[in-house]
């Protein structure tokens, strides 16, 4: 099965695997998950290299050929019941946008370049859904977080609380989750995403 077929696959089953068991009564996970490709050409190490620094991901710190971009948004649906106000539904909203290199006329590479490129492409889409993971567990940790909280009884309270808690547990994520797994592979180079 070529790295294509395996990242189509691989999109449909987290896809209907997290739909299966994210709805819940009073909250819904609802997941967008999207993969981007830039096109590359070239028929060596070094052209393919020039071409995923020039078309890649430049952040401050590195270049990256494939990245993991994970955004949170929700919606709270309140109802008022005389003077006091309770939270009746939690939509959250997680998006997730990976984007990968595409070898256009990867017919022109030696099979030994074609098998460094596989090679190169399975680390990545492996160092990429586990960000892609982590991402997915802050959805899970922010449903069942918002779900047992204790809220207040007035509108303008909870929309503070929700802001609070929300916040928090997405900087713990970032502090605690992306960033570190990050530094431990010096952003995937460590597991085979070096071209």
């Amino acid at each position: 099965m070529s790295i294509m077929e395996r990242m189509k696959l691989r999109d449909l089953l987290i896809t209907a695997g997290l739909l299966l068991v994210t709805n819940v009564a009073s909250a819904e996970v609802l997941l967008s998950h999207r993969i981007i490709y830039y096109d590359i050409y070239g028929s060596t190490h070094q052209q393919l290299k020039q071409e995923m620094v020039s078309k890649g991901n430049i952040r401050a710190d590195y270049i990256s050929s494939a990245n993991t971009e994970v955004t949170y948004n929700n919606k709270v649906t309140k109802s008022r019941q005389g003077s006091n106000c309770k939270v009746e539904h939690i939509k959250i909203l997680v998006d997730v946008v990976q984007t990968y290199p595409r070898w256009i006329n990867m017919y022109r590479g030696s099979q030994s370049l074609i098998d460094e490129w596989n090679q190169f492409m399975a680390a990545s889409i492996t160092h990429e859904d586990r960000h892609m993971s982590e991402g997915l567990d802050v959805a899970s940790k922010l449903d069942q977080h918002l779900q047992s909280f204790n809220w207040s009884s007035d509108c303008r309270t909870i929309d503070k609380q929700l802001n609070e808690e929300w916040h928090k547990i997405l900087n713990d994520y970032k502090n605690n989750g992306s960033l570190v797994y990050d530094r431990e592979t010096n952003h995937g180079l460590n597991s085979g995403t070096r071209w």
